[in-house]
This record gives C-alpha cells, structure tokens and sequence, in this order.
C-alpha cells in the first residue's frame, strides 16, 4: 500500500504534531514496566504512616523485617527498595 502526496503530507503533519505525545506515552509505559519489577510491587509492603513519615515495611515489625521511610508513599517505597537490594548484596 502506498499513499499519495497528500496523504503522505498528511501523515507527517500529524506525527510532527503529535511526537511529543507518543514520546510522552511510549516513557510512561516502559517507566511503568520497570516499576512491576520493583521490590515495593513484588513484596507488597504495608504502608503506613509511622510519626511524622511514611513507613513500607515488610515483616512483623521494623528490626526483624525490611523498611523505607519518606515523606510520602512513593518515597517510603523508593527507600524500601533500596534497603530491600541492600539486604541482597549483604
């Protein structure tokens, strides 16, 4: 199948519109791909708020289990992450 002058015209117009966009959803997605593989995504952590932060924890209580705290949830859980590859790597 080929397109005509115009069509081709056309089509290309609208890529150069909407590029960005594309771009925009095409991040979305693969960040979000990454983030199912996440240790916060696999273990489920419970979270809560913990005094004045946020808490992720896994296990019975924050000495024998792995946590992250943070000033909001996402944080709480980037810092769960990293504890959690830390434990790993000891």
């Amino acid at each position: 199948m080929s397109l005509d002058a115009q069509h081709q015209d056309t089509l290309i117009e609208w890529l150069s519109a909407h590029t960005p966009q594309l771009h925009d959803g095409a991040y979305a997605y693969l960040c979000a791909m990454q983030n199912l593989d996440a240790p916060h995504v696999r273990m489920r952590p419970a979270i809560y708020i913990d005094g004045n932060k946020w808490c992720a924890l896994y296990g019975k209580n924050i000495q024998d289990g792995v946590a992250g705290f943070g000033d909001s949830p996402e944080a709480a859980c980037a810092e769960f992450d990293k504890a959690w590859l830390k434990g790993l790597m000891d």
